[in-house]
């Protein structure tokens, strides 16, 4: 049986020098399902800004986002959520992209893997949530495409539009 293995641990354990977190504890999930972002937890008052100066959030998000692009589609749907906040970032956005890194802890030694198969085709699968987002009603979409029992492609973000319908979604 042929295979094709494709890692990000090197990348990973980069990412976890840069932002001193070489020995944190490993978590189940990138995101829970009660975890709500939004805009109102926005800094607004100059203490909190200034409280999240020294905090490298949009650092922190690019990173995630640079593993996810290559290998990672499992963190496609929280990277879209925690990206809304790079300009204006609140401590609780902050927790949340330290609980992907901890995700990425417990999950850095996963692969994305090819396996030749007799019958090759392409698969798609597609999802969304229907107003997921509290600040805009707006829904989140997420596709993926698999071909030699891999992901060959994938995306997750929030659609441009107000949905009237899970249908529409």
């Amino acid at each position: 049986m042929r295979l094709l293995g494709l890692s990000q641990k090197g990348y990973v354990e980069k990412i976890f020098k840069r932002f001193n977190m070489d020995d944190c504890t490993g978590f189940d999930v990138p995101m829970s399902k009660g975890d709500k972002l939004s805009n109102d937890q926005s800094p607004k008052i100059e203490q909190e800004k200034y409280e999240m100066q020294d905090k490298l959030y949009a650092s922190l998000v690019g990173s995630l986002m640079y593993a996810q692009v290559f290998i990672r589609l499992d963190l496609a749907f929280c990277i879209s959520v925690l990206r809304r906040f790079r300009s204006n970032p609140r401590q609780a956005h902050w927790v949340a992209g330290k609980k992907v890194m901890r995700y990425l802890q417990r999950t850095k030694e996963y692969k994305l893997v090819y396996r030749r198969v007799e019958d090759m085709q392409l698969e798609g699968y597609a999802d969304g949530d229907f107003a997921g987002c509290s600040d805009t009603k707006k829904s989140t979409s997420g596709v993926v495409f698999i071909f030699a029992t891999g992901a060959v492609a994938w995306r997750s973000v929030k659609q441009q539009y107000v949905l009237t319908s899970t249908m529409q979604a």
